[in-house]
């Protein structure tokens, strides 16, 4: 990630690896997470909404995409600064570690850096780009596009 104050939200905020981890898709070791965030739950809004976060994802800011498939296009406004992608649960439990205990809420973390990363060579544009992997090719077409 380019943007350092976005690192530290992703890294150390929402999920606490004791620092930014080197950009890679995958991790030969996963990860090992210390802690993650538990505001919703601190706040009472997952009590109030009847649901709860067991499953978390961080996504990966727009320089990463860019990482992967080259400069964004340059069409419409220019982005200036990274964009950071938070999601959660990224279906079933695709990519997350070992359950972590933490402030009296267990949750699976993430061990990877990028999650639904584009496998397609360019920026995607058609829907017929997404057949592979669909999160990671819609992502970047909505970037493209916005």
């Amino acid at each position: 990630m380019k943007d350092i104050r976005l690192a530290d939200l992703n890294f150390r905020e929402v999920v606490n690896y004791g620092g930014q981890p080197p950009v890679q898709n995958e991790y030969a070791n996963p990860l090992k997470c210390h802690e993650y965030c538990v505001s919703c739950e601190d706040s009472g809004l997952i009590c109030r909404t009847g649901g709860r976060v067991d499953l978390m994802s961080h996504g990966c800011d727009s320089a990463d995409f860019e990482e992967v498939l080259g400069p964004m296009p340059a069409e419409g406004a220019e982005v200036h600064r990274p964009v950071l992608f938070l999601l959660e649960d990224p279906g079933a439990h695709y990519g997350n570690g070992a359950p972590v205990d933490f402030s009296d809420f267990r949750k699976q973390p993430p061990v990877n850096h990028y999650y639904w990363t584009p496998n397609v060579p360019t920026w995607p544009v058609r829907v017929a780009d997404f057949k592979k992997n669909f999160y990671g090719p819609y992502s970047a077409s909505l970037m493209r596009r916005h």
